[in-house]
Order: structure tokens, then sequence, then C-alpha cells
């Protein structure tokens, strides 16, 4: 070689002179039970004189000549190096082209630490020697103890991102992805808690043992309501927006399969109160807006009505047929001041009263 090593590289170099040194000197054989006292450290003094001792000019056969320490035996330099693929051999022979080549990649690694950039997989240990943070070649980043608390997250170029939370059985995590977003809180497998956001459903869902206990948000098709289930997931309550009568409130109870009773709201601020027959049909109600209590045939028709008097603040209760028309009605008469009972009769077109101030029956024509 022709040129000095530059300073920068023979610095590192001279790190590895001591085992160089050790490994490649030529000692006469110790005796049995004899070994060779091992080489004093490099001093300062010695270090310089290498720093400024110029280049030796190669020679016959490739030897470049020794690096010379007063005091110690001479390292020769061979640009050819030994055959055998490492950086000395038990002659003294150095592989100057070898160990350039690992003092490259030495700097090189040097470098990327001072930049702070490190290339995964890798793994951070802690006290003990235990992994506290690794950082897996797709992305994936765990914090924490094996067996103990601990942190992930996952991000990738394609797929979902995903931080999860974990403390013994319980897990909290969050999903993100092109189509939805998802919050769920799990104890083992089961999800106890999740809230989803998507272009057809948005909510909270809360779970028991795996099964639906309650829902708040839509489902596709649906709006948003209050759900709740029974044991076996069937739902059997909810609340939420009438989807007949928008901007009004609607509140449903049933057995899983049908609604048993509901309470919706009007426009007009009244409220309507219905139970439904076993066929799924109104069987009775309550109009607040007529102030009337009313039972219903299987036709959806009232036959018997229970309310407010429409001629005076009064009640009265009026018995009708099938299709819905009265034919006999009671209760008070703001004419007479009392009460009067009143039956009409179809197919004499007649209807027939007794009431306070009438001696009897009294027979009407209409």
């Amino acid at each position: 070689m022709t040129e000095a090593l530059p300073l920068r590289r023979l610095s590192a170099l001279l790190l590895l002179l001591p085992l160089l040194a050790q490994a490649t000197s030529i000692q006469p054989s110790p005796s049995p039970g004899q070994l060779p006292p091992p080489p004093p450290p490099i001093t300062d003094a010695e270090i310089k004189q290498i720093e400024n001792r110029p280049p030796s000019a190669p020679t016959v056969g490739g030897r470049g000549g020794a690096l010379h320490i007063p005091g110690r035996q001479p390292i020769e330099v061979n640009t050819g190096g030994p055959q055998n693929g490492t950086a000395a051999d038990s002659l003294g022979n150095v592989n100057v082209q070898l160990l350039e080549a690992q003092v490259k990649a030495l700097e090189a690694r040097l470098a990327a630490l001072e930049k702070g950039a490190f290339k995964a997989p890798f793994t951070v240990l802690g006290n003990g020697g235990k992994p506290v943070l690794r950082l897996s070649a797709d992305g994936f980043l765990l914090l924490g103890f094996d067996g103990g608390n601990q942190i992930g997250l996952l991000a990738q170029p394609a797929g979902p991102a995903r931080i999860g939370v974990q403390s013994g059985s319980y897990t909290a995590q969050m999903v993100a992805g092109e189509s939805k977003a998802v919050v769920e809180v799990l104890n083992g497998e089961a999800i106890a808690a999740g809230l989803t956001a998507s272009a057809s459903t948005v909510g909270l869902l809360v779970e028991k043992d795996g099964i639906p206990a309650a829902r708040l948000g839509s489902l596709p098709g649906k709006g948003v309501a209050l759900r709740l289930y029974d044991k076996g997931g069937k739902q059997v309550a909810a609340a939420g927006e009438n989807p007949s009568t928008p901007g009004t409130g609607l509140v449903a109870v049933g057995n899983g399969s049908q609604n048993g009773a509901a309470l919706a709201a009007n426009n007009d601020g009244s409220g309507v109160a219905h139970a439904f027959a076993a066929d799924g049909t109104v069987g009775s109600g309550l109009i607040g807006k007529d102030r009337m209590v009313a039972a219903y045939n299987a036709s959806g028709n009232a036959v018997v009505t229970i309310g407010k008097s429409e001629n005076s603040e009064g009640g009265n209760v009026t018995s009708r047929d099938p299709a819905g028309e009265g034919v006999f009605r009671a209760g008070f008469n703001s004419a007479v001041g009392g009460g009067d009972a009143c039956v009409f009769r179809a197919k004499k077109q007649q209807t027939y009263c007794l009431g306070l101030g009438v001696p009897g029956v009294g027979v009407v024509g209409r």
C-alpha cells in the first residue's frame, strides 16, 4: 500500500491491535503448564508513533513491511493477506483489505446510530436482559415484558392500523381501516364493549360472554337507537326516532320476535301508547290527543272507547259495532246536568235513551 490509512480508520483499527498482537505475535513455545504473559497495554506515546509513521513501501512477495512499536513484536502487513478468510493468521499476516471492510462496516453502523436510524427487526433489553421493546420488520411494535402489561402498535402500508393495551386478561384496542374504525374492550377473547363507525353502522356495543347485551347506534337499514337484548341475544327493547313520524320518539318492548307494547309521540306533542295482541295487531291503546282509551278488534277498529265527551268536559263510554260505529253510549249530558244512556238500533233507525228527568224509557225517532 502506498497511502496511509485514514486516521479515523487507523484509530478504529488500533482498538483491535492488542488482540491482534496477542493472537499473531510469534512467541517461543511455552513449557508445559506455563502460559505466556499477556502483552502490556498500548500507551498514548505508542499510538502517536503509529499515527506519525509513514507508510511502508510494498516489497517482493506482496509483503508491505511491518507495523513496529518499540519493545513489541512487529506485526507484518500482507497486502494479499491470509488465504483463510480471516483478518490475521498464525504467522502474523494481516489482511488489510478485510480489516478495512470491517472498519467501514463499523463506521456505517456508527453513522446510523448518530443519525438515530435503526433497521428492523430489533429488540431492546431491560433489567435482567429481558425484552422491553421489540419492533418487527412488518411494523409491529411491542412494549412491555412477556407475561406482564403490554402495549402493541401495528402500522402497515396496507391493512388496518391497530393499537392495543393489555393487562392480564383485559385488553383495550383501537382498529382503523379503510371501511370502518373500531374501539373494543375485551375480557379474554370475549368483547365486553365496542364502538364502531362505518358507512352503514355507527354505535357502541356492550357484550356479555360474547352475546350482545346493549347497543347504542345504527344498524344497516335502521336508524340510531338504544337496543337492549335478552341473555340469548334477542332484542327485547328499543328506543329511538319513529321511522314513520320523523322528528318524534318511539319506545318499543317485545319478546325478541315481535313487539308487545309501544309508546310513541306525535308531531303536535301528544302521545300514543299501544298494547299488542298475540297476533301482532293492536289490542288496546291510550290516545292522548283524544283523551281516550280504546279497545280494538283484529281488523283494527275501536269497539269500545272510554274518554272525554266531544260535547262537554264530561266523560262517556261508547260501545261500537265491528266497523267502529257506536251502538251504546253512556255518560255526562251537559244539557240536563246529569248522566244518560242511549242505545242506537240501526235496523229501526231509533235511539232509546234512559236519563235523569225522564220517567222511564223514551223512544225518540231519528
